[in-house]
């Protein structure tokens, strides 16, 4: 018997991302960036995964239609349970780090200047 507090979708229990996001989008090949090591990150990228001779960056948002969606990484259990709900299968970039893009649904506080 599965425990009440199971979502009987993903069957998360606290990780479930139903009601997390408004929106969520499939990171697409041409957002990820490819650098050879030591090349300069570009500002509002960040790096998902090292190799050898390849470093692969992702920006932080990305802008669909005038609205603003921001970048969500995610581990392999998280990836199906995010397909679960919103039918986006996040994209491998890197070492068990997958990638989505996504309106939170209660965005964060915007942090206050001291």
């Amino acid at each position: 018997m599965k425990s009440p507090l199971r979502c009987s979708v993903c069957g998360g229990a606290t990780t479930c991302p139903q009601g997390r996001y408004k929106a969520v989008l499939a990171v697409q090949e041409e957002d990820i960036l490819r650098l050879k090591p030591g090349e300069e990150l570009p500002v509002g990228y960040t790096v998902t995964h090292y190799r050898k001779r390849e470093v692969y960056a992702l920006p932080l948002k990305k802008v669909v239609d005038g609205k603003e969606y921001r970048l969500e990484l995610v581990g392999s259990a998280q990836r199906w349970r995010v397909q679960a709900h919103y039918g986006v299968l996040p994209v491998w970039v890197g070492m068990v780090t997958y990638a989505f893009w996504a309106i939170p649904a209660h965005p964060e506080e915007p942090l206050e200047e001291e």
